[in-house]
């Protein structure tokens, strides 16, 4: 059974020091995207998995060619003290695939309130870059170029804009993943733990990977949370127009367990009420196990309300896997609802809400020097150590069988992050690592 949690994803440290993972696209989606110039999609399949980044799920972003200053406004709450990101203590990293080599991309750190689309350099606290080397996947980390308004405090950012190649007006397809920023003074899930019966909350848990998707599913404020749904944010689906058909697909974290009486629970706003939500359980090959429907009434305009699917048709399978969700299907019809607290009851299998990818590996000292030790989990003690450097390349290399720890020899390897996998069997087990030699 894997253990690495979603809380321990949370706070992991993906670069020279303690900065928050706010988006891996997998199961960490804890950043609500605002304002966009170009054509954003968070659901999308990994073009080129590799040793840098081998996630399922990333980001794909079509840069808008008419815009100077293309940007993602991201909103991931006020911002604890950014000094040390100021200082280059701390560093902000995310993986891109980018269109070529030595292209920059920028995020700025800024008061929202004082930033209007017209007034730069106002509310603008820090600029941060990073420049591309083209060679696949690789994990940019941001340094500080530019302070344009130092009367915003330290304390008092907001939001963090990502322009890719600011200053030109360029037709661009980008793809980025593990997102990494400054802590928030109050995270939004601190000391949250994995719930077993829930699969998705747009919050702190969020354990189904959404494969493909015909309209635009986007994390949002909840947009009621007066009545039965109080969480503050939710997915929000806008229906393609263009499908009759519209689908959402994705894998469940496992195989689920269903018997006679097993049920599955969607709560859904749905601006254009009354609509049909069919639930398709698949296996493994996309097969239907089950067909489920359900739908909102007139009267469930623009108010949260539950659906009901009865699982017993599945009872039994052995790999109901994956899950199509048709919102308003058969029609040629605008259509938009908001998606939450997706769940089943009766009963939680074993291992269920884990992540499907990789366990956690340990390693210390991290930022690491000429030695570093990993260890590896519970009864994964024979297996194969690769490390990979940021652009991807194998730099070690080793078997070892009955370890618990290995030290490794990082002293001919170049400044900036590792990653290193353990893979023993079927199981695989990550972590990134900073190697900073003292000059």
């Amino acid at each position: 059974m894997r253990t690495f949690t979603l809380l321990s994803l949370m706070c992991l440290s993906f670069a020279l020091s303690a900065q928050a993972l706010y988006d891996n696209f997998d199961d960490v989606r804890v950043l609500d995207y605002g304002f966009i110039n170009g054509e954003f999609f968070p659901y999308t399949a990994n073009p080129s998995p590799d040793g840098v980044n081998g996630s399922p799920v990333v980001a794909q972003y079509f840069r808008n060619p008419v815009e100077t200053f293309d940007v993602i406004v991201t909103n991931p709450g006020t911002l604890a003290d950014i000094s040390d990101y100021i200082s280059g203590a701390k560093q902000m990293s995310m993986d891109v695939l980018a269109p070529s080599a030595g292209i920059t991309v920028q995020i700025t750190l800024e008061d929202s309130v004082a930033a209007e689309p017209t007034n730069y350099p106002t509310g603008r606290r820090a600029e941060f870059t990073a420049v591309t080397t083209g060679s696949g996947w690789e994990t940019l980390t941001f340094s500080l170029v530019n302070e344009p308004d130092p009367s915003v405090s330290n304390t008092g950012v907001n939001a963090a804009v990502i322009l890719f190649n600011p200053g030109t007006a360029v037709n661009e397809t980008w793809h980025f993943d593990n997102l990494t920023l400054p802590e928030t003074s109050s995270p939004l899930c601190a000391g949250a733990v994995d719930s077993a019966l829930l699969y998705m909350d747009a919050e702190c848990d969020h354990d189904l990977s959404i494969t493909f998707r015909h309209g635009v599913l986007r994390r949002r404020q909840n947009p009621d949370q007066s009545g039965m749904n109080t969480s503050p944010y939710s997915l929000r689906y806008d229906r393609n127009v263009g499908e009759m058909d519209d689908v959402i697909l994705g894998d469940f974290p496992a195989p689920i367990d269903a018997v006679n009486g097993s049920k599955m629970f969607i709560d859904v706003y749905d601006v254009n009420a009354p609509s049909v939500y069919v639930l398709s359980i698949q296996n493994a090959s996309g097969v239907d196990i089950v067909a489920l429907r359900d739908s909102t009434a007139p009267a469930d305009v623009n108010t949260w309300t539950t659906l009901e699917y009865d699982l017993s048709g599945a009872a039994g399978a052995a790999d109901a896997s994956k899950f199509v969700l048709l919102y308003k299907p058969g029609n040629f019809l605008n259509g938009r609802t908001f998606i939450d607290n997706w769940r089943q009851t009766n009963p939680s299998p074993d291992g269920l809400f884990t992540p499907a990818q990789h366990e956690q590996l340990e390693a210390w000292p991290n930022p690491a020097t000429e030695r570093f030790m990993i260890r590896v989990p519970s009864g994964m003690q024979d297996g194969t150590l690769r490390v990979y450097d940021a652009a991807g390349r194998l730099v070690h290399e080793r078997g070892a069988n009955g370890v618990e720890r290995l030290q490794l020899n990082s002293s001919t390897w170049a400044d900036g992050l590792h990653t290193v996998l353990w893979q023993s069997g079927t199981r695989s087990a990550i972590q990134r690592i900073a190697i900073a030699h003292q000059r």
